[in-house]
């Protein structure tokens, strides 16, 4: 790589999954691509991915070690405060690129695109003491792309949808997304950081979106989200990432971090990425999210996805409802519940049904062999 800045940035923030980092380090450095720079962000307990990378000589790789006790989030910033692509992406330390997010870069900058993003990411489980490794692939059976307009008005949308499942909305986002590291900066400038709240990647997607004037939904993916078995995506599934507030790590080195009043207090996917959603709301002044929040509709689903938690959803919702100053627009939001599980769950049903093809593939050893694996897909 010459002395001008890369083309891309690819950021990864990582702490104490040290063999899955050095694994995504491997793969995506085995690419030709030159103009692209790796950014490693450590925080672990040791020193063991820093004695990798002082094995190696690359010069496309940027690695940076932390031992001081900081947030995740504040780990996340400080990778991307490192890179000086003209676009970044970020992913996590069990995660790895394909070869075309190199050709969407290139064509970011040719047609002047703030953002693109994938409509599915290819899903790797790695191997563990229940899973062989398992690798999921989507594809849409149409693969023209979309250029997505109106994204105050999708944003809208999703608060009125209770803020459930933000990624089926296909907003701009820098985890598993492009963006052009100027729309970051503008967030830097008016926050101070580049990320914020407690969920990064959906803080991010609501900040971005007002910012953002030209996005780009594919067709096609660009990089495979890895799920190691300390991942949260693993834990999520064998029902973690649930319980008292006080439990969630996001709160971990945060010092006295204020809740959103609108949210029940209690620890769960759902209620970490509304009051994230809320906390970037107010801070990028986009009242269609936190007028039009339906409290009703996520107080519903949160309830149905965390039964094992049930007393906790329901002291929490009762201790909310009896708070000063909240009111709910209960035949509003009643009505808007029904819509949501009437219109939003048919559609998800005909996409599954006439519009996606899914592809399974089990005993994948690594992340390196989901890449083959997709490539000959893709052919």
């Amino acid at each position: 790589m010459s002395n001008k800045e890369p083309l891309l940035s690819i950021a990864i923030p990582t702490k104490n999954r040290q063999y899955y980092c050095i694994e995504a380090i491997k793969h995506i450095l085995s690419y030709d691509e030159e103009d692209f720079e790796l950014v490693v962000q450590d925080n672990s307990d040791d020193t063991q991915v820093q004695e990798f990378v002082n094995s190696i000589d690359d010069k496309r790789l940027k690695y940076s070690y932390t031992n001081e006790a900081i947030s995740s989030v504040e780990n996340m910033n400080r990778s991307i405060e490192k890179t000086n692509g003209e676009y970044v992406c970020m992913i996590g330390d069990d995660d790895t690129v394909l070869p075309e997010i190199f050709e969407y870069a290139s064509y970011m900058k040719e047609n002047d695109l703030d953002s693109i993003c994938a409509k599915y990411n290819p899903a790797y489980i790695w191997p563990s003491k229940i899973s062989n490794g398992s690798l999921t692939v989507i594809r849409c059976k149409y693969e023209k792309p979309i250029k997505k307009v109106s994204l105050r008005k999708d944003l809208k949308v999703l608060a009125q949808n209770g803020i459930i499942d933000y990624q089926q909305y296909f907003l701009p986002r820098l985890y598993h997304g492009l963006i052009k590291k100027t729309i970051l900066n503008k967030i830097h400038n008016k926050i101070g950081a580049y990320i914020s709240g407690l969920s990064p990647d959906i803080y991010l997607t609501v900040a971005l979106s007002t910012l953002v004037s030209n996005h780009l939904i594919i067709n096609e993916p660009l990089t495979i989200a890895g799920a190691c078995p300390s991942s949260s995506t693993a834990q999520n599934t064998d029902g973690g990432h649930r319980g008292e507030l006080e439990e969630a790590p996001h709160l971990q080195n945060r010092g006295d971090y204020q809740w959103d009043e609108l949210v029940p207090r209690y620890y769960s996917v759902e209620t970490i990425w509304a009051e994230t959603a809320l906390t970037a709301a107010r801070d990028f002044d986009i009242p269609e999210i936190y007028e039009h929040f339906n409290i009703v509709l996520f107080n519903i689903i949160s309830f149905m996805h965390n039964k094992s938690i049930s007393h906790i959803v329901i002291r929490e919702i009762k201790v909310l409802r009896n708070q000063n100053g909240i009111k709910f627009n209960l035949l509003k939001n009643s009505y808007m519940t029904i819509k949501y599980f009437l219109l939003n769950n048919s559609q998800r049903l005909l996409k599954k049904i006439f519009l996606k093809k899914i592809f399974q593939y089990n005993n994948i050893k690594n992340i390196k062999d989901s890449v083959s694996k997709i490539q000959d897909r893709m052919k």
